[in-house]
């Protein structure tokens, strides 16, 4: 019998050292017998040990996985001791423990936030306040300026989006062209939950977004963002807003914020692969107002090439930010992993992002009886339409052509812009006629008014936006030039048709994106 037990194990001795071997390197390529100096321990939480949950040095971006016993094995990869090391798994708090170049196995604890959320729960401003240590941009200063640039932070005071809620204009003025209080005021609900989400969650009839006040002026805000344990997308552009999140707000005791970082182990921070996922911006930036597909960023997205390949909105969006050092709580981050707080707001204005996205070029001949050109618009680097976002938002390519002494040259052949373009002195912005191409979503009511707004009975005059990283050649072809022919190739980004701006006084309506000019004979 013996015998048979010693046969028995010289078997399966090297299936086991070679088992334990494949589940050391799965845990953090440190296998037993490495001359590689390794951290070894076990993470637990209330019910035993925790299987697949996350290990590895503060301030570095190596990982290991803990096994069936909740054990792992890590690498130091060359850093001394003292260390601190952490654990993390999705929904729990992050737990840390320090490492001081003993062998003596560590202990992790992994705890999870009541699941109760609080409506009464008060939210923390994002502002900087000494007298108020708990506020964001205390410790969050550089991202609180970010922030404090985007959208974002300007949501619930935007003053084209007032305008065209409460029918003021660019100056208060009130009962001024488009109100959709006015019109459709059962859509105002959608209005705040995505411009002002922290509103209480009991505000479901007409809301009146004029007197809000407090942090909920604030927008989509720091606290209400890190709050999101969980995104619904059972019903894509219905439930809008916060009505397709989960929220966790702690009614009393220990904070809680969820986010994409998995080392912040000072007991607030919830470890959350959710924010590093593009369903976490589905819920405002897909949407289905009084049945017209106003938003559809989140769709365009996943019908792209980059949604195949794994590229996430936040990755463009929210890319991390070299060598940003933010705060004490994550000093350690920056110093080690330099990418490893992602930009919260835009680090260029708006003409200059669009023009890293678009390129305009222009080649030409000339014959006995024509001039020929072709115009080729490219966009880069984008993973949804262009333009995208509010409907009638627009890309304008507007083409002029003279002949030597001035004379505009006649357009015998190609594509003219239509009359949401803008009717009146193309020295005015007013481009109808003009030969050029309009790349944008055009709402037109069912008489065939345009453009309308989304929330009025309509239907797409024309969709001729852009696809992700799509070219589009367009050919004209002017009459025969005197002398050496001159053409002007332009290219404007819109916010909102001409006449709406006009009415409502809006400034800087118009962008140039790209300014491309082709002299005949080069």
């Amino acid at each position: 019998m013996h015998r048979r037990l010693l046969a028995l194990a010289m078997l399966l001795g090297p299936l086991l050292a070679l088992s334990a071997l494949r589940a050391g390197a799965k845990s953090g390529e440190c296998p037993a017998g490495s001359a590689t100096t390794c951290i070894r321990g076990r993470v637990v939480d209330e019910n035993g040990p925790v299987r697949g949950a996350r290990v590895g040095v503060r301030g570095s971006p190596h990982r290991g996985v803990t096994d069936v016993g909740g054990q792992f094995a890590i690498p130091t990869h060359g850093a001394k001791a003292p260390l601190r090391v952490v654990a993390s798994r999705p929904g729990a708090r992050i737990a840390g423990a320090a490492w001081r170049g003993d062998s003596e196995p560590l202990v992790l604890r992994l705890e999870y936030p009541a699941a109760y959320d609080s409506s009464h729960y008060a939210w923390i401003a994002s502002a900087p306040d000494p007298a108020h240590p708990e506020q964001c941009g205390n410790c969050h200063g550089e991202i609180y300026r970010q922030w404090s640039k985007s959208g974002h932070a300007r949501s619930a005071v935007n003053p084209y989006f007032r305008n065209l809620y409460d029918g003021t204009d660019w100056h208060g003025n009130e009962n001024l062209g488009l109100s959709l209080l006015d019109e459709a005021p059962e859509a105002s609900g959608v209005c705040f939950s995505c411009h002002v989400p922290s509103l209480k969650p009991d505000v479901t009839e007409v809301s009146d977004l004029r007197k809000t006040g407090g942090v909920a002026r604030e927008g989509v805000h720091c606290d209400y963002c890190h709050k999101v344990a969980e995104v619904t997308l059972d019903q894509l552009g219905l439930d809008h807003g916060r009505f397709a999140t989960r929220l966790l707000r702690p009614a009393s005791g220990q904070q809680v914020f969820f986010g994409p970082v998995d080392d912040d182990d000072r007991g607030n921070s919830v470890y959350s692969p959710l924010y590093r996922k593009s369903e976490y911006c589905a819920p405002c930036h897909e949407g289905l107002v009084l049945g017209t597909h106003a938003y559809g960023e989140y769709s365009e997205w996943l019908a792209s090439p980059y949604a195949r390949q794994g590229i996430q909105c936040q990755d463009c969006h929210m890319a991390r930010m070299t060598g940003l050092r933010d705060s004490a709580s994550l000093a350690a981050v920056a110093q080690t992993d330099t990418k490893a707080v992602a930009v919260h707001g835009p680090t260029r204005d708006l003409a200059q992002r669009l023009r890293s996205h678009l390129g305009l070029s222009v080649t030409g001949s000339q014959k006995n009886d024509s001039l020929d050109l072709t115009v080729e618009l490219r966009v880069r680097n984008v993973g949804h339409r262009m333009p995208t976002g509010y409907p009638d938002r627009a890309l304008l390519l507007w083409v002029s052509a003279t002949d030597a002494d001035g004379t505009e040259l006649p357009l015998l052949d190609g594509p003219r812009l239509p009359p949401v373009a803008g009717l009146g002195d193309p020295r005015e912005g007013n481009l109808a006629g003009q030969p050029g191409q309009m790349y944008a979503k055009s709402l037109e009511g069912l008489d065939g008014t345009q453009p309308v707004p989304y929330w009025r009975p309509n239907r797409i005059a024309f969709d001729t936006r852009l696809q992700p990283d799509q070219s589009d050649r367009v050919r004209f072809r002017f009459g025969r030039p005197e002398g050496v022919p001159f053409v002007s190739v332009r290219l404007v980004y819109r916010r909102f048709p001409k006449a709406m701006a006009e009415q409502k006084g809006w400034p800087d309506n118009d962008l140039e994106i790209q300014h491309c000019d082709w002299h005949g004979g080069e």
